[in-house]
């Protein structure tokens, strides 16, 4: 069969030795243990042409069987086809969640978890529109400016939401592997949709390109210009500065493809836990300067204000509001600006809830109160 393919696709065999030109390899069915305890968690390596079994950590063990996407039988394929297009139609292919609301977030996010930043939303700022910029001039010009290539070509961009659906994936990881500039422009044409994701994530990936271009110069000077280690460091610290979406359990993929932000509830709740753990102290500093003290000074503000009291509780404890004006039958003009997601609620929601609670005795709004933001927490 496979002599008939090659001709068919025009090889001469005419002097070929068929039996030379094809190795097969397969498992071998024979185990030699050696000194190892059992055959759990062992791994086999070729060194020097010889064959090894390494047994290693357990938890190292699934990780690595992890390296590689979980496949999808033709059940979960159909199931996540609806899911899929929540994502596409809630985040995506949204316009203003893409490029207001969102970036928004993102902003006060990365403000909290930068680990090369001084932690103030001015600085964060600067740097997360230097990184669209960046982001932005790279697509351009195909990867000419050598932070964005580094970034891109370790998967830097899948760590946004793009990265959570395989084709996304397999799309990315072919434009990288394109050898020209014709190529990478024919891959993009043949995925106008991909490519609309892709203008509406520019404003995600700015943070990202901020913080990996911060921890690659730290890695250049730690381990020299363009090595391994800062190309790590900077993947990693890309990755963590909102939320690294392709993070997951062995089974949390599958389980993400069929309920559409199973994986984001996860993985928000679990970055801001590490970064507490870590740094304790900026970790207080920040959510009290950049939530809390707002939270309140504005509360104080608008506590008596009869258009704050009258705010459905998904925008009274969602956002951060500001009357800015009125409309022309009277009613107040009320600008909204989104607080994060996990930092916002924990940090500003809860004592503006719990302000509320002791000015009002309202219990009956506390408690709705507490729902609209404990589902930020429940994977759905």
């Amino acid at each position: 069969a496979i002599k008939k393919q090659l001709e068919a696709a025009g090889v001469d065999l005419a002097d070929a030795d068929l039996q030379e030109l094809v190795t097969f390899w397969q498992n071998s069915g024979r185990f030699s243990p050696g000194n190892l305890r059992s055959k759990d968690n062992v791994l086999t390596i070729f060194r020097g042409g010889e064959r090894e079994w390494w047994q290693i950590d357990g938890d190292l063990y699934e990780a690595l069987k992890g390296v590689n996407n979980v496949a999808m039988g033709p059940i979960t394929r159909i199931l996540s086809m609806p899911a899929r297009a929540v994502r596409l139609g809630a985040t995506s292919l949204d316009a203003g969640f893409a490029l207001v609301t969102n970036p928004l977030r993102d902003l006060q996010t990365f403000t909290m978890q930068t680990e090369y930043g001084r932690g103030n939303v001015v600085e964060s700022l600067y740097r997360a529109g230097k990184g669209d910029v960046r982001r932005i001039k790279g697509a351009i010009r195909f990867d000419s400016d050598r932070f964005f290539a580094h970034w891109r070509r370790i998967g830097g961009d899948l760590s946004n939401i793009l990265g959570q659906d395989r084709r996304d994936i397999n799309r990315a990881i072919n434009e990288v592997l394109a050898s020209s500039k014709g190529e990478k422009l024919r891959e993009q044409i043949k995925h106008p949709v991909e490519v609309l994701k892709d203008i509406f994530s520019i404003t995600e990936s700015g943070p990202r390109l901020a913080e990996f271009e911060a921890a690659y110069k730290d890695g250049e000077r730690l381990y020299g210009r363009g090595s391994l280690g800062a190309q790590i460091m900077g993947k990693m610290a890309s990755a963590e500065s909102t939320v690294d979406f392709r993070r997951s359990g062995q089974l949390g993929w599958i389980v993400n493809q069929v309920i559409p932000f199973f994986n984001v509830a996860v993985q928000g709740p679990a970055r801001m836990a590490r970064y507490a753990r870590t740094h304790p102290f900026k970790f207080a500093v920040r959510a009290l300067a950049w939530q809390t003290i707002p939270s309140i000074a504005l509360w104080w503000l608008n506590r008596d204000e009869q258009w704050y009291r009258e705010l459905p509780n998904w925008r009274k404890y969602g956002f951060f509001n500001f009357r800015i004006g009125t409309h022309d039958d009277g009613a107040p003009l009320v600008w909204s600006i989104p607080r994060a997601f996990e930092w916002g609620w924990l940090f500003g929601s809860v004592p503006e809830m719990a302000a509320n609670y002791w000015y009002d005795k309202d219990k009956e709004a506390l408690m709705a109160g507490v729902g609209t933001g404990a589902s930020l927490f429940i994977p759905e």
